[in-house]
């Protein structure tokens, strides 16, 4: 009975596949965020998760993956943000709200002329509780290329993320390792959103990473910390919405902000805590 009980947000409309999906796509955009934050790119990973959304949207009317809708919905968002941020006396910021606005309500007219609410619906906030065993292998795979291009261009992630002017005499191409990490940074976020939605899909990236670097300043440390919290917070948050009747995505997204938060609250404490001895 108890071990029916604990096993009961695992069958049913939840699913394993569920889970199993969460777990992946948690850890791998974790250990993804971690650069991020490290990089200083998590306003480009807020913005890329809002203007995506008109790529899913059109994805969701033509039939095809909402994985290659996120991705193209991406490709695009950056494209309009360079474009913007070229017209003269425009800062950075100016363009990327204009640009980030424009994409969310061309997403939401698409939808309106389109699959209608109840589907825009899930493209904003997600439905975890939809995968397939397609869906979980794309994730693997995709796990998999994270997991590859992490361990390859670690040591250059590092190199120019802590010391940007010394990574050129170190043999590192600037260009090429920042391209490499927008690379993957589009990639995550394109993975989160096709589980989250595009405007859930930020806490998958930044907020396992984030409670990490605020538990401990190693790298490593803060890779496996970040990988595991992303995993595990898919799943408690599965249990929260099984056991609480709310939403999945927003329930996974509340776990890993207060995962975030309480990290932070504790180590804050612990600055302030005076050693004795």
């Amino acid at each position: 009975m108890i071990a029916a009980t604990v096993l009961a947000p695992l069958g049913g409309d939840f699913g394993l596949l569920s889970a199993l999906e969460l777990v992946i796509v948690g850890g791998a955009c974790g250990a993804v965020g971690v650069w991020v934050l490290h990089f200083g790119r998590a306003i480009l990973a807020e913005s890329f998760t809002h203007a995506l959304l008109p790529g899913l949207v059109l994805a969701a009317i033509v039939g095809a993956g909402l994985l290659l809708g996120a991705v193209v919905g991406v490709i695009a968002a950056y494209g309009l943000l360079l474009l913007a941020a070229r017209a003269p006396k425009t800062s950075s910021g100016t363009a990327t709200s204009v640009s980030v606005t424009l994409l969310v309500a061309l997403g939401a007219l698409l939808a309106s002329s389109g699959n209608g609410i109840a589907s825009f619906e899930s493209l904003l906030f997600g439905n975890p509780l939809a995968a397939s065993s397609g869906d979980v292998l794309i994730a693997s795979a995709l796990a998999v290329g994270i997991a590859v291009a992490l361990t390859a261009l670690g040591g250059q992630f590092a190199a120019l993320a802590f010391d940007a002017r010394s990574a050129p005499t170190l043999g590192v191409n600037a260009g090429m390792v920042s391209a490499a990490a927008l690379a993957l940074l589009a990639v995550s976020v394109s993975v989160a959103a096709n589980v989250a939605g595009s405007l859930l899909a930020l806490a998958l990236v930044t907020g396992p990473a984030f409670g990490a670097s605020a538990v401990t300043h190693r790298l490593r440390s803060s890779l496996a910390l970040a990988t595991a919290a992303g995993s595990l917070s898919g799943v408690v948050g599965l249990y929260l919405s099984y056991y609480a009747d709310w939403p999945a995505s927003a329930s996974i997204a509340l776990v890993i902000c207060l995962w975030a938060a309480g990290a932070a609250a504790v180590a804050g404490l612990q600055a302030r805590t005076p050693r004795l001895g």
